[in-house]
């Protein structure tokens, strides 16, 4: 297995993984979740940001996983 940073060309596959995911979820937490497709404008967004990616999991040339890494800041206590 080859781990690696998305590539806009990847989105494709990336949307086929999170749609799968949000049914799953759906079915799971039906009071929470909903089956939908992620925004490709926020793949995009994640794709060609400096404190966001995606990495694939890339197996026999077809990427079967992956995972999103944000650097977020957060709040301070008041």
């Amino acid at each position: 297995m080859k781990i690696r940073l998305a590539k806009l060309v990847d989105i494709s596959n990336i949307s086929t993984l999170y749609r799968t995911l949000f049914q799953t979820m759906a079915e799971l937490q039906i009071e929470y979740y909903r089956k939908a497709d992620q925004d490709v404008d926020f793949l995009k967004s994640v794709i060609n940001s400096d404190t966001k990616d995606i990495l694939v999991a890339e197996e026999d040339e077809q990427i079967i996983g992956f995972v999103l890494v944000q650097q977020l800041d957060t709040p301070p206590y008041v």
